[in-house]
């Protein structure tokens, strides 16, 4: 059985690279959303990067009418997407809003990203058992990584428990769809 996206997107993200002060001060920031206008931004709290570098991120809510968000029809599309070299328009929203919400942080280096999501039909992740032994987890939409810790929470509990252990969460609102 193959699981149905919807679509895919093209998504924009910036990393905004911090000294080792300001992320002794700030590692403990949770993941959050500014919203003084839409798009949003959601915010991750500073990460350490393969490259030893630190950064915070940000991304944008998702809409495909906005200059962020591209749809994505090939393979092709989706690689072109990857290489794109620069996205001035992106790189200053970025760049605004990071001042906005972090006025007094100084930034050493900022680079601009580029993710694929993929979107679902019901704008909600997959996730429930495919199969007994097999748990899906699918469709980040363009909003997962402010709530991945919390995804894979109910991912590795209902695979061990066996059973759906979404909390509060229905099981039905994050049913799997699957292609015909």
């Amino acid at each position: 059985a193959v699981v149905s996206t919807q679509s895919t997107g093209g998504h924009t993200v910036m990393k905004f690279e911090i000294d080792e002060d300001t992320f002794e001060r700030c590692k403990f920031l949770p993941s959050m959303i500014y919203c003084p206008t839409i798009p949003y931004v959601y915010i991750l709290p500073p990460i350490r990067y393969p490259n030893g570098k630190v950064y915070i991120k940000l991304g944008h809510s998702v809409s495909f009418d906005d200059p962020l968000t591209r749809l994505l029809h090939s393979h092709q599309e989706v690689l072109d997407w990857y290489c794109l070299p620069d996205y001035p328009e992106a790189r200053s929203y970025f760049i605004k809003w990071f001042g906005e919400i972090f006025p007094k942080i100084e930034v050493l280096s900022a680079v601009l990203d580029h993710c694929v999501m993929g979107v679902t039909a019901t704008g909600r992740q997959y996730l429930g058992f495919a199969e007994k032994d097999c748990f899906v987890g699918v469709g980040g939409n363009g909003v997962s990584a402010k709530m991945g810790l919390e995804i894979g929470r109910i991912i590795a509990d209902s695979v061990i428990a066996g059973q759906w252990k979404g909390i509060d969460l229905d099981e039905k609102d994050f049913e799997i769809i699957y292609k015909d």
